[in-house]
């Protein structure tokens, strides 16, 4: 009687213990689909994790666009897999197809190096180019000849930087830092940024024409909150990748995954996920720690919300000068243009070439600004701030926000 209530117990245990969402697509993969996964771990990744409509409709469109040679812009919010995405159309890709399909991959992003550094990690450079030029450098473009070169957070790219990249993207050529001779290359460009490039190049900030370059075909990645459905493929991958990369030694803390009531309750953060898949992640390792030993992660071990937001960082006076920047073109505001381009000319000691670097501006723009008249246009009513200044230095007095000063 006793081992058949100790058996009863534990089927008991059985039937009321959790049990983790599958891996594996919700749906039944086309033949296209199928040969494509088998040679591309991110295209097998995707086809397991997108549900939602608009992430199949962009599963879709990388295996139209990765057929054909010409550059491709993705365009998406931080945190949204734009690289992951770069590394699936190459792999897809005829460039992709060799044994070691990684091999000619590289990857940069534009505004992590100065404009000298990006160029000889680009071009690369001859040995005693320059100061600490200690041996020849290849560089990325010849490293990913016959391949792909991912460019990451281009709109960020210095603008010296830019017209090196543009004239490559023109002939073809590359001429390695210290050299006479260029060289052929075949390089399929693959570039990515979180900014709309329509807005900054309308700022003067990203090249127009290397726009043309770069945005052959474009892809835009939807935010999360737009493919919430995607969560629930999601969740169990970023789950079993987290035990398999990290955890695979350690058989107390390799859970099996996570709880579809855990997914729902993830679902229902909806348009709270600002952050994207890296905010998800973050939100699951937290909850795979609160597990301990558990086989799979619960509703419970999910963190307390409040934890679930992106931290809320205080605006510092490089970023608000960066806001300044964004919004002088969709105000009509002629005054501030001006006196913004002369704060930048005179911290920049005249140099109008620094003052447009330090500005995150082109040049002509910085001129055009610098070139606003002081006054208003006959017929005009003089704005508050015009009218206060010309008080100002009529009577030599200034006001008490003139004493206190504001910086940007």
């Amino acid at each position: 009687m006793a081992v058949k209530k100790s058996q009863k117990s534990q089927s008991k245990k059985a039937k009321s213990a959790p049990k983790p969402v599958p891996l594996g697509p919700a749906r039944k993969l086309t033949e296209q689909e199928q040969k494509l996964a088998e040679r591309s771990p991110c295209f097998k990744e995707f086809c397991e994790q997108w549900r939602s409509p608009v992430s199949l409709q962009l599963l879709k469109e990388l295996q139209r666009i990765a057929k054909h040679k010409e550059p491709i812009m993705i365009l998406g919010p931080t945190g949204s897999g734009k690289t992951t995405i770069a590394r699936c159309i190459h792999q897809i890709s005829w460039r992709g197809a060799a044994k070691d399909m990684m091999e000619k991959y590289r990857q940069v992003n534009m505004g992590s190096l100065s404009p000298d550094l990006l160029r000889s990690e680009l071009f690369g450079h001859r040995r005693g180019a320059f100061t600490g030029a200690e041996r020849d450098y290849k560089g990325l473009i010849l490293a990913a000849n016959g391949g792909t070169l991912f460019l990451d957070e281009v709109a960020d790219a210095d603008v010296g930087a830019q017209a090196s990249l543009l004239r490559f993207l023109e002939s073809g050529k590359i001429r390695p830092v210290g050299c006479e001779d260029e060289r052929d290359v075949s390089v399929r460009i693959v570039s990515a940024t979180n900014k709309d490039p329509k807005h900054e190049v309308h700022y003067g900030v990203f090249r127009q024409d290397l726009y043309y370059r770069l945005a052959a075909a474009e892809v835009e990645v939807p935010p999360l909150h737009e493919r919430i459905e995607d969560i629930e493929g999601i969740a169990p991958s970023i789950v079993a990748k987290l035990v398999r990369e990290r955890y695979a030694d350690d058989p107390e803390l390799c859970a099996e995954g996570i709880t579809l009531e855990a997914i729902r309750r993830l679902q229902d953060f909806g348009e709270n996920w600002t952050g994207n898949i890296r905010q998800l992640d973050s939100v699951l390792v937290a909850a795979f720690i609160n597990a301990g030993s558990k086989k799979c992660i619960e509703v419970e071990d999910l963190p307390p919300e409040e934890r679930w937001h992106g931290e809320t960082r205080l605006v510092d006076r490089k970023s608000a000068r960066w806001a300044i920047e964004r919004y002088l073109g969709t105000i009509d505001n002629q005054e501030l243009m001006r006196d913004y381009a002369r704060a930048l000319l005179v911290c920049a000691g005249g140099n109008k070439h620094q003052a447009a670097r330090n500005g995150k501006i082109a040049v002509t723009t910085l001129t055009r600004w610098l070139a606003i008249p002081e006054e208003e246009e006959a017929g005009q009513e003089e704005r508050p701030a015009v009218a206060r200044k010309k008080a100002t230095r009529a009577t030599g007095k200034k006001s008490s926000s003139e004493d206190a000063g504001v910086l940007v």
